[in-house]
């Protein structure tokens, strides 16, 4: 079965030719947004390095007029395991001294910088979290205006088993969605587009567009086990149908790091525009920013649903695993 969806997926992306690699330009929609997604290997624990090369990759979009500048999830820091006093050590709290640097580039570059971090949250009574730390920490991911404005900054609400569900705390809103050059933008992170209600939270708030940083990676196993295909299936699969149905293009960033100690990350960065289709593609052989023009409807793409159907979907009595035993999660106020 993981050979023939190998199969399957290589012939797919045969379509893709080395210029739509680097750069798409799709003239369809009513605007666009230039946009570069940078997949990029980040120096795990060294937020000093990483921010120099937000600041490159800044400046290099920049005199390509991108209007977007989108970093993989946990960027600032690297994606990696890390010791619970290492944790502490890296994390800052929202509108700390590395948010101020990127401020700083995203101004002098005149450039919306997305990029993800540990944030350093409030105090805790340290009974709901392990490790215990007086403070929580989110998985988080902030979007900076080109004027050094923080718009948006979302906590990981849907955390990957294991290490992060150890490690970090569930963020409790879904949204909100925020403005960029325009137009509205929503963000969800990594495993989060296995959840389909995030996308369509995001939409329903008016997202005409979705950004779904990530660090996808698979840990080094036998080459000759079919570990590969499976941990693709979000890059080819889940973005591309959460994209489709809910009509607004999704922007899904990873990392190029085969040398990574712990994981192996290996690319995928990808584009879906709002049917579904394939608009950018960033390889799995190396770092690279993928630049493209996206093709954004400013109609509403909800028109159709019949809400009072679906009012089983978030009661327990209907539905079995419906309902977080432990909390709800709000979503930000619709329009």
């Amino acid at each position: 079965m993981l050979k023939s969806f190998s199969l399957i997926m290589f012939i797919c992306l045969l379509g893709v030719s080395q210029g739509l690699v680097q750069h798409s330009t799709i003239d369809k929609g009513d605007v666009q947004l230039n946009l570069a997604m940078v997949q990029f290997t980040a120096v795990n624990g060294n937020k000093t390095a990483n921010l120099d090369q937000f600041e490159a990759y800044a400046q290099q979009a920049s005199a390509r007029n991108v209007s977007l500048l989108v970093f993989p999830e946990l960027s600032l820091d690297g994606y990696s395991i890390y010791s619970e006093l290492h944790i502490l050590e890296l994390a800052e709290p929202v509108n700390g001294p590395s948010m101020e640097r990127v401020q700083q580039i995203a101004q002098q570059y005149e450039i919306n910088i997305a990029y993800g971090y540990m944030e350093l949250g409030e105090a805790n009574d340290c009974k709901q979290v392990f490790p215990p730390f007086q403070n929580n920490i989110y998985d988080s991911f902030a979007i900076i205006s080109s004027t050094g404005e923080l718009l948006v900054n979302y906590r990981k609400t849907h955390l990957a088993p294991g290490a992060e569900e150890h490690l970090f705390t569930r963020g409790g809103v879904i949204g909100p969605v925020v403005e960029v050059q325009g137009i509205k933008i929503g963000v969800m992170i990594c495993i989060e587009v296995f959840t389909p209600e995030i996308a369509r939270a995001l939409a329903l708030q008016g997202a005409q567009m979705i950004l779904a940083p990530t660090a996808n990676a698979y840990p080094p196993s036998n080459p000759n086990e079919p570990t590969v295909p499976y941990y693709n299936i979000p890059a080819y699969v889940m973005v591309a149908a959460r994209a489709s149905e809910n009509r607004v293009p999704i922007c899904y960033v990873n990392y190029y790091d085969p040398e990574n100690k712990y994981f192996t990350f290996n690319g995928m960065t990808v584009l879906y525009g709002s049917g579904g289709n394939l608009i950018s593609w960033g390889g799995t052989s190396n770092s690279t920013v993928v630049y493209s023009t996206v093709p954004i409807s400013t109609t509403s793409p909800q028109e159709g649903r019949r809400p009072n159907l679906y009012q089983g979907l978030c009661s327990a009595n209907n539905y079995k695993y419906c309902s977080d035993t432990t909390e709800s999660i709000p979503v930000a106020p619709y329009p």
